[in-house]
């Protein structure tokens, strides 16, 4: 069964569970770097009801799970998230409340384009900052996009709301810097389908052969933030780059990006930029979820000037 006549049975299945107090509709939402099928449970005399998203049911159901056990589950999680997001979305209305909640993170322009449409947002080289907020914070961390519309509903612009998210990011979850050789070499080794040694001066062998020059010398850095969760905004700001540039005694890095979450930098000097462009596409491909990816692109930070650019 393809995935189309997987999205009708269990839509067929749900609206028998549920009965004919709701109706089930089955559409496409617009996530980061994708667009989902989900499938809504609206009972009647009500507006609101989460989607749930069919895409990791169908893996299950071709590992041999039934259309019944998913479509009871579906609806249980429904009846589950309808609660919650009742309270949500009164409190979306106001911007008090959501006002200390907005956040930033980075996503590829291209890639989202559709989604940016209908969103506040601004360019930022290949790439674009999204505002979101902090919806629950306990285990785990409910996030949903700022669109459009509430930006009328709360009276503010994008300006005003894009300049409290940053703000709001930075003083929340503040950029960490943190020497990563042993992650680079994990990758390098994962890269090559090489066995890793666990000899000390195996690991300096292969990072020379791959850098150049001592390690010492070359040591690549992760930049994310506390939580390392949407971490990729916090790697662009120049006031820690400017710090790292002088700590490790460089003009200029090159920033390579890892995912949404963390980038990696390292200082230029001797490196040829296609080798690690080459390595990030293929990273990017192989080991990055389709959902964590932020660009094939590599940047240069250059201490003098101040400024990121693109590495073309």
């Amino acid at each position: 069964m393809n995935f189309e006549m997987f999205i009708k049975e269990v839509k067929k299945e749900v609206k028998t569970l549920v009965g004919e107090e709701c109706s089930v509709s089955v559409n496409c939402v617009m996530k980061i770097n994708r667009e989902l099928q989900g499938i809504t449970i609206l009972q009647r005399g009500t507006s609101i009801s989460p989607s749930v998203y069919l895409e990791d049911y169908y893996k299950e159901y071709q590992s041999g799970r039934s259309i019944n056990e998913i479509a009871t589950e579906i609806v249980s999680i429904s009846k589950q998230r309808k609660h919650n997001m009742v309270s949500m979305a009164e409190n979306l209305q106001d911007y008090q409340w959501v006002k200390p909640r907005l956040r930033v993170k980075l996503i590829n322009y291209d890639r989202n384009e559709k989604l940016l449409q209908t969103s506040p947002h601004e360019r930022f080289l290949d790439l674009a900052i999204l505002p979101y907020v902090v919806l629950m914070q306990e285990d785990d961390i409910m996030t949903t996009r700022v669109p459009l519309t509430l930006l009328t509903t709360w009276g503010i612009d994008q300006a005003t709301v894009l300049m409290v998210a940053k703000e709001n990011t930075l003083m929340m979850n503040p950029v960490v810097i943190e020497e990563m050789t042993d992650f680079i070499l994990h990758m390098i080794l994962k890269e090559f389908n090489t066995m890793e040694s666990d000899r000390e001066n195996d690991r300096e062998e292969m990072l020379k052969a791959l850098l150049g020059k001592d390690t010492k010398e070359k040591e690549m850095y992760i930049i994310t933030n506390e939580r390392n969760l949407d971490g990729a905004y916090a790697a662009f700001q120049t006031k820690e780059l400017a710090t790292l540039s002088d700590k490790i005694g460089t003009g200029k890095l090159y920033i390579l990006p890892s995912s949404i979450h963390e980038l990696l930098a390292i200082p230029a000097a001797g490196i040829e930029p296609d080798k690690l462009r080459d390595m990030v596409k293929d990273i990017n491909c192989t080991q990055v979820p389709e959902e964590d990816f932020l660009s094939d692109t590599i940047y240069e930070y250059d201490r003098l000037r101040n400024e990121i650019s693109l590495v073309l």
